[in-house]
């Protein structure tokens, strides 16, 4: 049986790796390639294609993680885990419309690495109690998802423009669709590697010092 798990498990990947290979060998080769290595070697670029990632990572972990522990461990309904995600979704809305003004007045990268630093402090909270069940939602979830929310959409909204903006007319949809990609890694590669380290308050801790992490290198990098 495990036999049989880890040949589905490691053939995609194999073939993921495989392939992505491929497609670099092919696109050094090409007089004009659909995506030049150059493209992503851009500082600023980089930086803003990894925020994305990894706000969305932290979403994802989030979202999956809590929506378990509400319900198997707390024993809630799935009415009322979906109710308890509710603050999270009014936060993230809020910040989102916010997030422009600020953009406009302090530079994305400032509001990148600051919605990180906050979505970080939210994860720390998370992990130190949301996986406490005698802690009450009040306490022990509702300031970490407020906190995290509030964090990765601004976050969000300043890596999107690190990532799209200064880019030659010929290349915005380039820009836009490497961006989007880098959108859904987050929950998929990010996020597999992050749950792989251990239990769920240690998975959060990751993902929390990564966010931190991100936050450093924006400002270390003054793009």
């Amino acid at each position: 049986m495990a036999l049989d798990v880890g040949r589905r498990v490691l053939a995609p990947l194999v073939a993921g790796v495989v392939l992505l290979a491929m497609f670099v060998g092919v696109e050094r080769r090409a007089p004009d390639p659909l995506l030049p290595p150059r493209f992503l070697l851009d500082r600023r670029r980089a930086l803003g294609l990894a925020a994305t990632a990894l706000t969305a990572a932290g979403t994802a972990t989030v979202f999956v993680l809590f929506s378990l522990h509400l319900q198997d461990e707390r024993g809630w309904s799935a009415l009322r885990t979906s109710t308890a995600f509710v603050p999270f979704a009014v936060a993230l809305l809020a910040s989102g419309r916010v997030a422009g003004r600020l953009i406009r007045r302090h530079g994305a990268p400032a509001v990148t690495g600051a919605g990180l630093t906050v979505g970080a402090v939210g994860l720390v909270l998370l992990a130190l109690l949301g996986m406490n069940g005698t802690v009450p939602y009040a306490y022990g979830l509702l300031p970490g998802f407020v906190l995290l929310a509030t964090g990765v959409a601004a976050s969000f909204a300043g890596a999107a423009v690190l990532a799209t903006d200064r880019v030659p007319a010929e290349r915005t949809g380039l820009a836009g669709g490497v961006h989007n990609t880098a959108m859904e890694t987050g929950p998929t590669v990010v996020f597999a590697l992050v749950l792989g380290v251990g239990g769920d308050a240690a998975s959060l801790a990751v993902t929390a010092a990564l966010f931190g992490t991100a936050a450093l290198a924006l400002r270390l990098a003054r793009v």
